[in-house]
């Protein structure tokens, strides 16, 4: 169902060198056989995980072990914080950051980088590709008043997955 991905080693080292070129066309290869597709999740020690329908399954490797490396983690870790000295120092003094990551016109996520016992994680949840409008939303009309007061504040709240992303982005 979901390609292979590449580019990763099984091994221990340091993970061969990846192009963004490269992890956005595998990226875009899996959400393209992956209808459902939530979240891609990354974690030492365990295989790479995509959450399809709400359910997490292990996503392939093409290496001797489907296992990340902290290296691999740390890799991507790399690829996502592109550099930017504010997500890099908000991970290293409060163990996590937040991001967010294009593809092209095909994906947009929202990534969450973090550290834990020592080791980084990483969760990238996937947003639509375009903006809705609180009428494609079906809310009320009240919302539009609601987003042009001044005073006070909108709590909106809600499970994972409920939509409270998408009605603010709205």
């Amino acid at each position: 169902q979901f390609s292979r991905p590449r580019g990763l080693p099984a091994s221990a080292g340091s993970p061969r060198p990846t192009t963004p070129a490269d992890s956005q066309s595998r990226l875009h290869a899996r959400l393209q056989r992956g209808e459902g597709v939530s979240d891609f999740l990354f974690l030492a020690g365990k295989a790479p995980l995509i959450e399809r329908y709400g359910k997490l399954y292990e996503l392939p490797m093409d290496a001797a072990s489907p296992i990340l490396q902290p290296a691999h983690t740390e890799a991507i870790s790399a690829l996502l914080i592109n550099g930017s000295d504010r997500l890099q120092r908000d991970l290293t003094e409060s163990g996590s950051c937040d991001t967010s990551y294009a593809l092209e016109d095909k994906a947009r996520f929202r990534i969450n980088i973090y550290r834990q016992q020592g080791r980084i994680g990483i969760v990238m949840r996937r947003l639509q590709s375009s903006v809705p409008t609180l009428e494609s939303l079906g809310l009320p009309p009240i919302f539009n008043q609601i987003v042009q007061e001044k005073f006070g504040i909108v709590f909106v709240t809600g499970s994972t997955g409920s939509g409270k992303t998408t009605t603010l982005a709205a």
